[in-house]
């Protein structure tokens, strides 16, 4: 299993590709009608999300599917340059057992994202990087107590859209991604966050 640190280092790593190889990219953009993207995009994701936490492997052992929803608005486009803004929700649960008495546990957390997105348009691929703040709510229904809240947190995510030829609106999309939300529950903190990869899909659409 990848830990944390090689965890961050590997989407640090990543996020530092993508700008290293920026120029070199930018030398093979195309014509101004072929860099441009729909301004609007709704995006469906399946993932892997692993929550940092010792505490909480030790009752949940490894991740599990994590799926998610996403707008992303471009506000400002130059050539085969982007800049957006992207909202989302996640949703992710898990079962488990407490350390101590074995009783079943269920974790459920919904993350709600709003960050800034730049994109490279290089013929039909188009890397990606983000930064942005999240708003975890979470719940952890057991046998005797049931407990939810709310955090706040912040990630750092990068990927790649892929054009589908015939249908470029629609494009295949990857990426990892990040997260620090720090919880506080009875004078105890726990850091909700984690690592998080997956695919999915954006459709994309022109309303003005």
């Amino acid at each position: 299993m990848v830990s944390v640190a090689q965890q961050e280092k590997i989407l640090i790593f990543f996020a530092f590709l993508i700008f290293l190889f920026l120029d070199t990219f930018t030398l093979q953009a195309q014509s101004l009608n072929q860099d441009t993207l729909e301004r609007t995009s709704i995006e469906l994701g399946y993932g892997r999300y692993n929550i940092s936490d010792p505490r909480y492997k030790d009752v949940y052992e490894e991740g599990r599917e994590i799926y998610t929803l996403e707008i992303l608005q471009l506000l400002r486009t130059q050539n085969h340059h982007h800049l957006g803004l992207a909202t989302g929700v996640k949703h992710f649960t898990k079962k488990g057992k407490s350390t101590i008495t074995q009783e079943g546990t269920q974790l459920t957390l919904i993350p709600i994202s709003l960050s800034g997105r730049y994109l490279l348009k290089i013929k039909s691929f188009i890397p990606w990087v983000e930064m942005g703040m999240d708003y975890y709510h979470y719940k952890e229904s057991a046998t005797i107590k049931i407990t939810e809240g709310w955090a706040w947190g912040y990630h750092i995510a990068g990927g790649c859209y892929f054009e589908i030829p015939k249908v470029k609106f629609i494009k295949l999309k990857i990426y990892l991604r990040h997260t620090k939300a720090m919880a506080e529950e009875e004078e105890i903190k726990v850091n909700l966050g984690g690592f998080e990869y997956g695919l999915g899909l954006a459709f994309g659409f022109n309303f003005y």
